[in-house]
Order: C-alpha cells, then structure tokens, then sequence
C-alpha cells in the first residue's frame, strides 16, 4: 500500500537529516539562547541553508530542488518538534510563490534558498486587524521609484529581514512591493 502522507526513501532520508542536524545544532540550551537573544539564530540557519533545507520547496529554475507538499509536512514536523525559530513558511513558501515570476526574482528566491537572504511578509495594518480587502498602506510610483506610505504590523522577523515584501493598495488594486529593509524612509521597531 502507497502512504500518501509518506512518500518513499526521499521523504525518509529528509527526514533522518533533519532529526540529524536539529540533534547536533538545535537543542534546549540553544533556544533558550536564541529566545533571550531575539528569537533568530544565524547559526541554524545558515546550517538549514547549507543542509538545502531553506532551498528545498524552491523552483529548481531558482536553485531550489521543486519539493512537494509532503516533504514541506516532514519539514515542518521537525521543526515542530524541535521548536526551531525563524521565517521558516516565508522562506519555504511565500518567498517562492509570490517572487519566482518577478523581475530578478530569481536572483532573490535563490539568495533565501542558501540563508544570504531573509525574506518576510509585511501585510497586517494596525487599523484593519485581519482584512486584506482594502489597504491603509499606499504604493505610487514616482518617476522609476515606487513610494510606499503607511505602516505595518507585527512583522515577524522583520528585525532580521534584509527584504520585506509590502502589500499595499495600488491604483485600483493591491500590489506587492519589494523594499529592502535598509531602503531609506523603512524603521523597524521591536515592541
């Protein structure tokens, strides 16, 4: 009988490498650390980018390795039970999804794929709660520059961040804009 929910040796061996490296490099006294610290830990990270493990649910034209659904499962199990901390569904996922077709999107999925970049999404405002319908937040485009107006919230990670992707509302529409988090105008503040 095929296990849908564990498909084959590539799922295992997935699996026993996780275990693995979370066992060697992520442990009690390491997140205790990283939570006091501020709840991010190069060093995990860069060993989940080194492992392909950031780059595994990325398009291979991206240089990631185009996993499936069931090995994003294993992954988050692990870190899971593990209770690893970072963007780790903005890395695996929304990165992916929202930039693979953008110009030089390419470029940037890669770069998160292999732990250089750390990519967040900024969509909660502070007076729409939950409603992604309408945006607080505005985006034109100034000569060859896109300004975007208004604030966001609770941005996980967004301390860590070297690109934050801002939805906003655009002419008629909504838009997503790519700001690196050192762009002139952007703060960041812990609360």
């Amino acid at each position: 009988m095929i296990d849908l929910f564990f498909p084959g040796p590539d799922a295992e061996l997935l699996k026993q490498s996780l275990e693995k490296l979370l066992g060697q490099h992520w442990g009690p006294a390491q997140r205790r650390e990283t939570e006091a610290r501020d709840g991010f830990s190069p060093v995990i990270w860069r060993e989940l980018a080194q492992a392909g493990i950031l780059a595994s649910f990325h398009p291979e034209d991206c240089g990631g390795l185009g996993g499936s659904g069931h090995l994003l499962r294993i992954v988050m199990e692990a870190a899971g039970r593990h209770r690893v901390l970072g963007p780790l569904i903005d890395t695996l996922v929304v990165a992916p999804l929202l930039l693979a077709e953008a110009r030089n999107g390419h470029e940037l999925v890669a770069s998160a794929g292999a732990g250089m970049d750390v990519c967040v999404l900024a969509w909660a405002e502070p007076s729409r709660r939950n409603d992604l319908s309408a945006s607080a937040v505005r985006a034109s485009i100034h000569g060859t520059a896109v300004e975007i107006s208004g604030d966001k919230v609770a941005v996980p990670y967004a301390h860590r961040a070297t690109q934050l992707l801002v939805t906003a509302a655009f002419g008629d529409g909504q838009a997503l804009v790519l700001v690196p988090a050192i762009a002139d105008g952007v703060s960041i503040v812990s609360r």
